[in-house]
């Protein structure tokens, strides 16, 4: 029975390693991929192409909602302002609960007013951004960006490769080697959570056109780490067990 068991472990571990192996392959390739294209890219002028990008907003007013009505003196001050195409700053904080993360997430962005529709009970303004524009560079920062990530993946696969490769050899899942290998993956995926704030911030920088800052926490990341971190101890305390039967017998 207990060899049974053994052989399944084995098992499992053999096709978790051939499978591991596979993946580090695809994510080895998409890191030659961005490398090269990041290469590419600041090879080039960075002006020699440039893409605009512009987002719209809707701003409106209730006279209810205010209080009070909005005179022809008012009207006439924000056709004016319309019309000069004054800039109005707006600064989006975005906090909270967002996919299986928790986020903090500023970004300022500057609209201009291109449209006003007036109602009986209703001011409507629309807006557009003045646009953030990415140049040859740009895209060559975000593909070195991807490069770091995939680097990540390919550390964050050996380490699991590795612990794979003990459960396809071990004799028994209580071995030392075993449930070192495990503690050594709970700690390399830690760096996880920094890695995706380092991301979003340049992301977020380059989407808005300005500077902006972003913390974020991959809460799936963090109960993974708590999960493997509970084996390992798990683990540990069946070694000891296993080591005091061995002696009792």
């Amino acid at each position: 029975m207990k060899e049974q068991a053994i052989q399944k472990i084995n098992k499992v571990g053999k096709i978790s390693y051939i499978i591991t192996v596979i993946c580090k392959i695809l994510v080895i390739a998409g890191l030659v991929c961005s490398v090269a294209s990041a290469v590419i890219c600041f090879s080039q002028p960075a002006e020699s192409m440039r893409v605009t990008q512009r987002s719209a907003m809707i701003v409106e007013m209730s006279k209810e909602a205010l209080g009070q009505d909005i005179t022809d003196a008012e009207l006439a001050e924000m056709h004016a302002a319309l019309e000069s195409g004054e800039q109005m700053q707006v600064q989006q904080v975005r906090n909270g609960m967002m996919g299986s993360g928790l986020n903090m997430v500023s970004t300022g962005q500057t609209f201009v007013p291109v449209a006003m529709d007036v109602t009986e009970d209703r001011v409507t303004i629309d807006m557009m951004t003045d646009g953030a524009t990415y140049t040859m560079h740009d895209l060559a920062v975000l593909s070195l960006l991807m490069a770091v990530v995939l680097a990540m993946s390919i550390v964050t696969l050996t380490f699991i490769e590795s612990l794979c490769k003990a459960f396809r050899n071990c004799a028994t899942p209580f071995e030392e080697e075993v449930i070192k290998k495990m503690q050594r993956l709970a700690i390399c995926l830690i760096p996880w959570t920094l890695i995706s704030s380092i991301g979003d911030t340049i992301t977020n920088s380059m989407m808005s056109g300005g500077m902006s800052w972003s913390f974020s926490v991959d809460l799936g990341v963090v109960l993974l780490v708590v999960i493997v971190l509970i084996l390992v101890y798990i683990f540990k305390y069946g070694a000891v067990l296993q080591q005091e039967s061995d002696e009792t017998l």
